[in-house]
């Protein structure tokens, strides 16, 4: 009866991660990596942003990064990408981000011709007051290949942390490392757990 107990157990475990592992049919861009590094007394965050494949990029889709504290301009972008600031959104239809109205966000708009996913978009920066990291919202649009039907994605990243001017973190691991990496725990120690099982 313990026994299977235990297997009924592990199996409700696995099929909870599996259902709240995030679905790759919702995913959109993502901030692949998020660096830091001093520039002239300031910081200078830089997201290297990659489009997953079966998606596009068409002109007019954008991603914005919310409440960037100390937000100085200094920004830069690969061709075909403008940079915008507001204090409120943009916001991709049906994505409710934290956004302070106080705090302004930073955004990068499409306009060149039609890219397509598994691609890297290349680094977009912009410079700070403050070092440090705190997680903030990201949010995108941007096209599924195949029927053209808008994408809107919502996940987190690493903006300035107004608490710790002058620390500088190395690397920012991108969401979907963690994700992987958490899905990959259990799965490893299932593995084990049946080995130990069968050699017994």
């Amino acid at each position: 009866m313990a026994r299977i107990t235990k297997w009924l157990l592990m199996l409700a475990w696995l099929g909870g991660l599996l259902f709240a592992a995030p679905s790759p049919m919702h995913a959109g861009l993502i901030p692949a990596a998020i660096t830091v590094a001093p520039e002239s007394g300031n910081f200078r965050f830089t997201y290297s942003v990659v489009l997953p494949s079966n998606y596009v990029v068409q002109a007019g889709d954008y991603f914005t990064v919310y409440d960037f504290h100390g937000l100085l301009g200094g920004n830069q972008q690969p061709a075909g990408w403008t940079y915008s600031t507001a204090m409120l959104g943009p916001t991709p239809h049906g994505i409710l981000p934290t956004d302070s109205a106080a705090v302004p966000n930073a955004t990068w708009t499409y306009n060149g011709p039609t890219i397509t996913g598994d691609a890297n978009l290349g680094d977009f920066s912009v410079l700070s007051n403050f070092g440090g990291g705190i997680s903030s919202d990201f949010a995108s649009t941007d096209h599924m290949a195949g029927n053209g039907r808008s994408v809107n994605n919502l996940t987190t990243t690493s903006s300035p942390d107004p608490a710790t001017p002058g620390s500088v973190p190395s690397n920012t691991p991108e969401p979907a490392t963690l994700v992987l990496l958490g899905l990959g725990l259990p799965i490893v120690g299932t593995w084990r757990w049946l080995k130990g099982r069968a050699a017994s």
